[in-house]
């Protein structure tokens, strides 16, 4: 089988994940990408500082009446903790899916660590058949570490469509586990997979 040279030029060039976000799970009648340990524990993480802010406030609140204004504030940042750990434990739960029986794959239009946090409130979905599919692109990277200034290697898995457009299925640093879900989505969908890494990985 032929492949498709996609392009070359990342999706996001300089954003990924520095751990292994979400993890293929074909166990069941779908295959779907599902939270990855980690990312469940940092939500719950999030969530639990959030309760814990909103308790701590209401206590001092309770034993110092005259203090409003802080343990309003308290209250409000650990509200807000609980809100944003809920939302992305949300959007995690819409990772790639792919039906094998109905040939439909679900990705999302714009992956959650690429979306503004007004875009997190309300992910969009894309629906696709598996004969629109041409290749899978594996897409070595560099990521940057934000203000802390260092990078990483990184690496995206792309859905490249007879149309010439692509779709991020999965965009994490973990190498081995993503070539490893590469190969057997490839086969699932009968297509090449197209490797493109950097010097190194």
């Amino acid at each position: 089988m032929s492949a498709p040279v996609p392009p070359s030029e990342p999706l996001a060039p300089r954003r990924s994940a520095n751990y292994i976000t979400l993890r293929l799970d074909s166990s069941g009648p779908l295959w779907q990408y599902q939270p990855s340990g980690l990312s469940v524990l940092a939500c719950r993480f999030v969530k639990l500082l959030g309760h814990l802010a909103v308790a701590v406030s209401l206590l001092a609140w309770l034993f110092a009446p005259q203090q409003v204004l802080p343990a309003l504030f308290g209250i409000g940042v650990g509200g807000l903790f609980v809100y944003l750990g809920g939302l992305i434990e949300q959007t995690l739960d819409l990772g790639a899916q792919f039906d094998p029986v109905r040939r439909q794959i679900r990705v999302l239009a714009t992956p959650m660590y690429w979306q503004s946090s007004a875009a997190l409130r309300r992910p969009q979905t894309r629906h696709i058949g598996f004969d629109q599919v041409a290749a899978l692109q594996l897409l070595g990277k560099q990521a940057h570490l934000g203000s802390r200034g260092g990078s990483f290697s990184a690496c995206e898995l792309n859905l490249l469509l007879h149309s010439g457009e692509r779709l991020n299925v999965i965009d994490h640093n973990g190498l081995q586990q993503i070539r490893q879900e590469a190969r057997r989505l490839g086969q699932l969908l009968q297509v090449p997979v197209v490797e493109q890494l950097l010097p190194g990985q």
